[in-house]
């Protein structure tokens, strides 16, 4: 009896790149050009016979005909938060995604090795981690796509924090990438990042330059509450599509690292949680600490599962609201451009050739002319890069020393009243 032909396999069309792609198993397509996919349908007993004789088309080429017409889809590769198959996209673009994460499956046990790891790591914030994941999971397996905050991890250098990153990806189905060169404006192409549930960020050179900052906050704010992004993959078009992620940053704590974060306004500070890592005693044998910490992920995934988030800590946008270290928070504050700018404002207004200490009044506009008249116009400058910041600027003051700066408005502009320190 002869042995029966393999089943057709499933194959789609590409018409953006002219490339198929091909089932092997139920998690992954692989892409193929037309002579690799004629290989698999004659080895699943289509013919070639006509196109021999010269009468029309085979079996095989018939297939291909079909595919190209009937199966043919407008965009193809890995999707982060999607199962491997045919989607169709918000747009009504049909989009074949070619693999898929793994999250861990939870399975209820003893985690001694990773409960230390997340002790020493963190002490009481490892908390809000584990609420964090609970619902980065949560979201994952539903296909609801919540937010979350971007977690900040800052440490000194080598404490595990690197290694807590390491950790999430593979809570979250092991797919990663680095976004912060399309994030800052280095690079415009950021095709990859559409098929990893986990965006990570560490060891990144830090930038002073406060437009770089100030549109990685803008970045951070699309990636962080956007269900749709714009993928730009290098050699093909730019298409808007749906996936899920959730983004770490991992930095060392000297306030020159520090800057790599984007001023910490009020329309960011919700989407960002602020952690202090302490250093985690590890074992010498990375290998063996790394294979034991993989053991415990399922009890950590049971474990996150049925934790209860406190009423007070609860947030119907990300499940839990962002943590922000007191410590950390001070750090960042001194660096905040509007805290550069008091100093400035100061030494203008108020140091030593102003003996008087009078109150100094007037515009934003005023003030910045002022400013820039002064030895201190380069760092004004710098600081100073866009019409109207500085009354961006004034206004963060009032909040945080209202004492000092009041905002006033006469003669349908405004105007601003700043005492000595």
């Amino acid at each position: 009896m002869s042995k029966a032909s393999p089943a057709l396999p499933e194959i789609f069309f590409d018409h953006m790149t002219g490339n198929y792609w091909i089932r092997l198993e139920s998690t992954r397509f692989i892409q193929l050009d037309k002579s690799s996919v004629k290989l698999h349908l004659r080895r699943a007993g289509l013919s070639d016979d006509n196109v021999l004789k010269g009468i029309g088309l085979g079996e095989v080429e018939n297939h291909i005909y079909l595919t190209q017409t009937k199966r043919a889809v407008d965009w193809s590769g890995p999707l982060a938060g999607h199962a491997c198959g045919l989607l169709k996209a918000p747009s009504g673009d049909a989009l074949l995604v070619t693999s898929e994460a793994r999250p861990v499956a939870a399975k209820a046990g003893k985690l001694p090795a990773l409960a230390r790891f997340f002790e020493e790591l963190l002490g009481n914030q490892r908390d809000h981690v584990f609420h964090w994941l609970k619902f980065a999971r949560e979201a994952l397996l539903a296909g609801d796509f919540r937010p979350g905050q971007l977690l900040v991890l800052a440490g000194p250098s080598g404490c595990g924090k690197s290694l807590l990153q390491a950790l999430v990806t593979e809570f979250l189905g092991g797919r990663s990438a680095k976004p912060y060169r399309y994030m800052s404006g280095e690079d415009k192409f950021n095709g990859e990042l559409a098929g990893a549930e986990h965006l990570v960020i560490e060891d990144e050179a830090a930038s002073h330059d406060i437009r770089k900052r100030r549109l990685f906050g803008t970045k951070l704010k699309e990636m962080i509450v956007n269900v749709e992004l714009s993928f730009n993959p290098k050699g093909r078009q730019a298409v808007k599509l749906p996936s899920f992620r959730r983004l770490t940053l991992s930095v060392n704590n000297e306030p020159e690292n520090l800057m790599i974060l984007p001023p910490l306004d009020p329309s960011i500070l919700d989407k960002v949680s602020l952690l202090v890592c302490d250093r985690a005693e590890l074992p010498t044998d990375r290998k063996a600490t790394w294979s034991r910490f993989m053991a415990e992920l399922p009890a950590l995934a049971a474990f996150c599962e049925k934790l209860t988030v406190p009423r007070e800590l609860r947030c119907p946008r990300y499940g839990v609201t962002a943590f922000h270290n007191p410590l950390l928070l001070a750090e960042l504050s001194d660096i905040a451009p509007e805290t550069h700018l008091l100093r400035v404002i100061d030494d203008v207004l108020f140091g030593a050739m102003n003996k008087d200490n009078a109150p100094w009044k007037g515009s934003a506009q005023e003030l910045e002319l002022e400013l820039r008249g002064s030895d201190f116009r380069f760092a004004v400058e710098r600081l100073a890069y866009t019409p109207s910041i500085v009354g961006v600027y004034l206004a963060r003051l009032a909040v945080k020393q209202p004492e000092r700066f009041r905002q006033t408005r006469s003669k349908g502009s405004n105007k601003w009243t700043i005492t000595a320190p």
